[in-house]
């Protein structure tokens, strides 16, 4: 498989899992654009992750959430910045990451969102050390 051809499956695959839904292709080229000029190697366990990440994409928010707390300078890790900030500057969906008006259950909101943070990157650990 051609590193291209990799490159969109990660474009596709973290987009998913940032956006909900498939990026566009612009936002895909720009990921290939930025991956081709910053050679981001997965090696070792990198590798394992991000396989385990494309064969199963439902899990790719326990493993960013590990890498997180156990791999912090991974490369799957800054794939995913990359990605992000590749999301956040394009204007089809630079919207989505603004800041809203919030109702009064918003720290609620923040409080549940906290604690399943917390048990993401426990599970994202458990899936880190079992590969």
């Amino acid at each position: 498989m051609s590193n291209h051809h990799a490159y969109r499956q990660e474009a596709e695959l973290f987009g998913k899992y940032l956006l909900g839904k498939p990026p566009d292709d612009f936002a895909t080229g720009q990921y290939v654009q930025a991956m081709e000029k910053l050679n981001i190697a997965s090696r070792g366990k990198d590798e394992k992750l991000l396989r385990f990440a494309l064969k199963y994409p439902g899990a790719t928010g326990l493993v960013d959430a590990g890498t997180a707390l156990f791999m912090r300078h991974s490369a799957l890790r800054r794939k995913l910045v990359v990605m992000f900030a590749i999301l956040e500057s394009t204007p089809a969906y630079s919207d989505l990451f603004l800041p809203r008006k919030t109702s009064l259950i918003y720290p609620l909101y923040i409080f549940w969102s906290g604690c399943r943070a917390v048990l993401k990157a426990l599970f994202g650990g458990l899936i880190i050390k079992l590969i």
